[in-house]
């Protein structure tokens, strides 16, 4: 009930200045899953519209599009990705920015690649738990996939004086991987050579509430938003 209502909650209309921001942003949190019945992504993505809002200023290079709870399955992942894609602006560039959780981690981790492997440890919330399968099948079993953008850079743009984000290459072989995957991928054939203007696409892991705490990981959010907009005016 309470995953449901912060779904509802983060179910965001783009508002008119997010319509004239330089860049348009998207964010996904997921639901609960086997063992985490209290996902701070999902919490997250339910309190981010408001905050943006509230720290809005003149500077600000992004607008925030969507904010959404996604449903923990290969379906909810295909489904979120075809909203934003359908929302996502032809004349301006966008940022896509995915968060889970990392229950165990003593710290945020951008993942730099996605692999092209559905390996389930549990099943998902559709009851799905594929073993050795391709998340897209034109590409290799296994295949490495890498942010189009530089991981580093935008960590270092990151004002991060506890040091609350690190790069990582391992972002598991769960759902999060097979949303990052097809997300990058996606923005990968947007991006082909001619294409403009420029989607990233990139996940980031955040660990439990007890470590990062909510009001370190919505900071973390804005930043690392304002960080993907300034590497997407740079490159488009």
């Amino acid at each position: 009930r309470e995953v449901a209502a912060m779904a509802a909650r983060a179910d965001h209309t783009p508002a008119e200045s997010a319509e004239r921001a330089p860049v348009a942003a998207f964010v996904t949190g997921f639901g609960s899953f086997a063992g985490v019945s209290d996902n701070p992504s999902a919490r997250l993505a339910a309190s981010l519209p408001d905050v943006a809002a509230a720290s809005a200023g003149p500077d600000r290079k992004w607008g925030l599009e969507s904010c959404e709870v996604v449903h923990v399955s290969r379906r909810g992942c295909l489904e979120a990705l075809d909203r934003m894609e359908a929302n996502a602006p032809t004349d301006r560039p966008s940022v896509f920015l995915h968060f889970g959780v990392a229950d165990g981690s003593s710290c945020a981790r951008l993942e730099r690649t996605a692999y092209n492997l559905a390996h389930f440890r549990v099943p998902d919330e559709s009851g799905e738990a594929p073993k050795c399968e391709k998340v897209l099948p034109e590409f290799d079993l296994g295949h490495a996939c890498k942010a189009e953008l530089d991981c580093a850079a935008v960590v270092d743009r990151v004002d991060d004086p506890a040091r609350r984000l690190t790069l990582s290459d391992d972002p598991g072989r769960f759902v999060c991987n097979f949303l990052a995957f097809s997300s990058m991928k996606r923005t990968a054939a947007w991006n082909a050579p001619g294409t403009a203007p420029k989607r990233l696409a990139v996940f980031c892991h955040i660990p439990a509430l007890r470590v990062l705490g909510e009001d370190a990981g919505l900071q973390l959010a804005l930043d690392l938003l304002d960080a993907l907009a300034a590497e997407a005016l740079a490159s488009t």
